[in-house]
């Protein structure tokens, strides 16, 4: 695996994008909740990163492009957290 860059978490571990070949994962170490994370993972009702690998305390992960959720709140509108609302609930 080739180190991309190291990513902004906010669980407290460590997070690095690598490139593997063709694929793009994020690896998440020093994660002491790595199998109750991917235990919630499984039971979301819409598509979540494919998860390759954990341990106690790793998780590697397919990577998923897109924006995380503090720009997405920053930049939306009041008709966006609404509908972002509604599909929460």
């Amino acid at each position: 695996m080739h180190l991309i860059k190291q990513l902004k978490g906010h669980s407290g571990a460590k997070v690095s994008l690598y490139k593997q070949h063709n694929q793009y994962l994020v690896v998440k170490e020093n994660y002491k909740k790595a199998r109750e994370s991917v235990d919630i993972l499984n039971a979301l009702p819409f598509a979540t990163p494919h998860v390759q690998q954990v341990t106690d305390d790793r998780i590697v992960m397919e990577y998923i492009q897109g924006q995380d959720m503090k720009s997405y709140l920053e930049s939306a509108t009041t008709k966006d957290i609404h509908k972002l609302i509604s599909y929460i609930e």
